[in-house]
């Protein structure tokens, strides 16, 4: 299977502050993201709960 790159858009404080949070879990935001997709791919769904205000928040231009 090849790979392929996902590039999003992210706040850059947030981008910052999601790297300290998984290097303390002892991960890379890459493989955490891996982790979020192989979950998404196994539940057929969101791996967490969404509220429709984090929905609308999210779909906001940076």
């Amino acid at each position: 299977m090849g790979e392929s790159i996902v590039e999003i858009p992210v706040d850059a404080d947030e981008a910052k502050l999601a790297r300290y949070v998984c290097e303390a879990m002892g991960m890379t935001v890459e493989v955490y993201m891996r982790m979020c997709i192989a979950r998404l791919i196994q539940k057929r769904g969101m791996p967490f709960d969404v509220s429709p205000q984090e929905t609308e928040a999210a779909r906001k231009p940076l």
